[in-house]
């Protein structure tokens, strides 16, 4: 199982290999942040912003 270090709380997490591919979101078991996929190998992961993912909850919204 791959790992990778959470760029918010520093936890050094497992991730599934198929949530491990580029772009793909997970969240943190430690922090509960909400976590993307920018690099595969080495498995890299970036912090997504609250608010972009606010932004995308309404958008869903709206289209229905």
């Amino acid at each position: 199982m791959p790992k990778a270090f959470c760029p918010v709380c520093n936890a050094n997490i497992e991730i599934e290999q198929e949530d491990a591919s580029l772009f793909n979101q997970v969240r943190c078991p430690e922090c509960d942040a909400l976590l993307k996929v920018i690099e595969e190998n080495p498995l890299e992961l970036e912090e997504v912003p609250e608010e972009w993912e606010e932004d995308k909850e309404g958008d869903k919204e709206e289209d229905e």
